[in-house]
């Protein structure tokens, strides 16, 4: 059977997004996805709060896609967004 978009966004999904309660799909970190034959090609972009965080994905999305009886070949590259320790949007002094 041929690999499908759908399989894999949906295999892609169950796997949980860095800081989130959602799956990666979900949370908007896929940015390309490419099948090429019994080849997938992923690009992701995930909060990393710790300098682990994008290997850690890299792994969990790499196993989950070879589990697919298609595909032999997959390439995962993670681009990790730094995350600050305060994510309230500052607020403007008042004018003097």
């Amino acid at each position: 059977m041929a690999l499908t978009q759908q399989q894999i966004l949906e295999t892609l999904n169950d796997i949980q997004a860095p800081g989130t309660p959602a799956g990666l799909v979900e949370a908007g970190a896929i940015r390309n996805l490419e099948i090429e034959g019994t080849t997938v090609k992923v690009v992701l972009a995930v909060s990393a709060p710790q300098p682990s965080t994008a290997g850690e994905v890299r792994t969990a999305v790499e196993a989950a896609l070879s589990r697919l009886e298609a595909a032999d070949n997959v390439e995962v590259t993670v681009h990790p967004l730094l995350t600050t320790m305060d994510s309230r949007q500052p607020t403007p002094e008042p004018p003097p």
